[in-house]
């Protein structure tokens, strides 16, 4: 079995272009200090557990357009606030 190839920099490259493998990046678009609305998702178990109804029931409302909901790859994916909306459209 080989051993695993680990490059070494000498310390005047490590200066120039920073350690690399402590670099740590922070997503401006998802850190508490922006005023950009970011929302988890829910799964579709999740989502149907607080609509009380079966998944199999939500994907097929979600899939008819009447619920909305974001499809990723062959998951479906919901957003509290926009079942939130559709349960308000459904009793007012």
């Amino acid at each position: 079995m080989k051993t695993p190839f680990t490059l070494r920099m000498p310390r005047e490259v490590l200066h120039v272009y920073g350690d690399l493998h402590n670099t740590r990046r922070k997503s401006p678009e998802l850190s508490t200090g922006t005023n950009l609305p970011f929302e988890s998702l829910l799964d579709t178990a999740e989502a149907a557990s607080l609509l009380q109804i079966h998944p199999k029931t939500l994907q097929k409302l979600a899939r008819a357009g009447k619920v909305t909901g974001i499809r990723i790859g062959k998951l479906w994916r919901f957003r509290a606030s926009a079942l939130d909306e559709w349960l308000a459209g459904m009793a007012g």
